[in-house]
């Protein structure tokens, strides 16, 4: 392949080394890498995808990624988790912590992670901690969860609002 394009991964799908790619030529941008089965990359225009492949001549560089646990609201939950993906050999770049209105929480950890199988590890760990109800890569449990506060600030919902932190 050629080296000498502008190349950089989707930050929707954040696409790790291992799984299967594809990429799409951006306006002024490059190339964008998506996992394959990513919705922006099934939604993009089928004239601009091209197959792109890993480099498996150099080891696989450290990415952020977002992984959702929505668990219970708990003392201690926090901890847990957090030795969970450190049991999975893997270092916390960062958390955001929700409580939710039916007595949940979501904690989004950026976890450091190269490859799919420290991904796996890491999603397999947190599982097994006592109070995690669902695990998810990505942005796809935030959604739900963005839908379940706005049920909830309806009217006759009762619930305030200013006392859950958003990350937008």
């Amino acid at each position: 392949g050629n080296r000498d394009l502008l190349v950089h991964f989707c930050r929707y799908c954040n696409a790790l080394y291992g799984e299967d790619i594809a990429g799409v030529i951006s306006r002024g941008r490059g190339i964008t890498v998506h996992r394959a089965d990513c919705s922006k990359l099934l939604g993009s225009d089928s004239q601009r995808r091209i197959g792109v492949s890993w480099d498996t001549s150099s080891p696989p560089h450290e990415r952020s990624v977002p992984v959702d646990v929505e668990c219970e609201d708990a003392p201690g939950m926090l901890v847990a988790m957090s030795k969970a993906i450190g049991k999975a050999g893997v270092n916390i770049g960062g958390v955001v912590l929700k409580k939710l209105p039916e007595g949940s929480g979501l904690a989004t950890f950026e976890v450091l992670v190269q490859t799919r199988e420290q991904m796996d590890r890491v999603m397999c760990q947190l599982k097994l901690v006592s109070g995690v109800l669902k695990v998810s890569r990505g942005s796809s449990l935030r959604k739900r969860v963005k839908r379940l506060i706005h049920r909830s600030s309806s009217p006759g919902h009762g619930t305030n609002l200013d006392n859950i932190i958003s990350d937008e």
